[in-house]
């Protein structure tokens, strides 16, 4: 783990002066339904294209499926876009319906602690997500990326709202998923400006993205941010496992952006955060701090795993048994 980097996370979240973009990693960990991703949705759009319409279970479906699991962006957004227009075409709001039914209808596991300590820090969060796994673990109301008007009130004073980039489940018009729309919120002139200010403003942090960098949900977010690289000195910071870490610096210096790791297992990144909030409110305040569930039980585990790296539990004589 960057020090360097980890230090001026600490720095800038105890100011105030940080944002976290938030990536579908956060919204699989905290359902465990992996479904949940952006391809795992494109998976789904077809199945529902065909269910409805059985015609397409031929040499559509077929083709769908092989440029989606072909991993070329420009071929995913296609798909995307080609499910998206099949389901609009269908009676009956299709695709709101299938949006409704699956981002719409996420569960957050009781023991999912990691959105709600996002939600511990006094900093806006933005999210590329179309569910509700933030709003409701937070207590924030999700704002859509066409309403600027409260973009700009989140970022006067944060803690009210998710800013959904790419829109959200309940107003299907701003979800971006295909080619036209991502053409469509880029050549959105008050949207860009609104990220490119907060971009520059503040130290942006994304979590939950990893291997998803490629993902077309990032990809929007990192064309922003490759046209505001050369005029920022605070370049965005993307956290990561160890095993993605040579990955993402080799794709994030394309896009102006650094890579950091929080640990070898996903589990690690709620440790990390736990321990950027400590370093925050030690910052700002010297007074005690109430411990509530969410951070005691990220104290026990940074607890557990201080005893496994130092070996704190074989203390004592080499040859004396170890109680278990």
């Amino acid at each position: 783990m960057s020090d360097t980097v980890r230090a001026l996370l600490a720095g800038e979240l105890a100011r105030g002066r940080a944002v976290f973009v938030v990536g579908s990693g956060v919204t699989i960990a905290a359902t465990g339904n992996p479904a949940l991703s952006w391809l795992g949705l494109v998976r789904s759009g077809i199945r529902r294209v065909v269910d409805i319409n059985p015609a397409l279970s031929g040499p559509w479906e077929e083709k769908q499926v092989a440029l989606a699991e072909g991993g070329d962006l420009r071929d995913l957004l296609s798909v995307a876009h080609d499910v998206k227009g099949e389901l609009t075409e269908l009676p009956g709001a299709q695709y709101a319906n299938w949006l409704a039914e699956t981002v719409g209808v996420v569960r957050v596991r009781r023991d999912a602690a990691l959105p709600q300590l996002l939600g511990s820090f006094a900093v806006p969060i933005a999210t590329t997500n179309y569910d509700d796994v933030l709003s409701v673990a937070t207590g924030r109301t999700p704002v859509t990326w066409d309403n600027p008007r409260l973009w700009q009130a989140e970022f006067r004073d944060p803690g009210r709202h998710v800013m959904h980039l790419h829109g959200h489940w309940q107003h299907p018009d701003t979800v971006i998923f295909g080619y036209r729309d991502y053409a469509r919120v880029v050549g959105d002139g008050i949207s860009q400006e609104l990220v490119r200010s907060f971009s520059i403003l503040s130290q942006i942090i994304v979590v939950g993205m990893g291997e998803g960098l490629r993902d077309p949900n990032f990809q929007g977010l990192g064309n922003w941010l490759a046209a505001i690289a050369p005029d920022n000195d605070r370049p965005p910071v993307v956290l990561v496992r160890d095993s993605e870490l040579e990955s993402a610096q080799r794709h994030g210096t394309q896009i102006g952006l650094l890579a950091a790791s929080y640990g070898a297992d996903y589990e690690d990144l709620e440790l990390y955060l736990s321990d950027l909030l400590s370093a925050t409110r030690q910052t700002r305040s010297p007074d005690p701090v109430a411990l509530d569930w969410t951070v005691l039980s990220n104290k026990l585990r940074r607890l557990a795993v201080d005893f496994r790296t130092f070996g704190c539990g074989s203390v004592g004589p080499s040859n004396a048994p170890v109680s278990t």
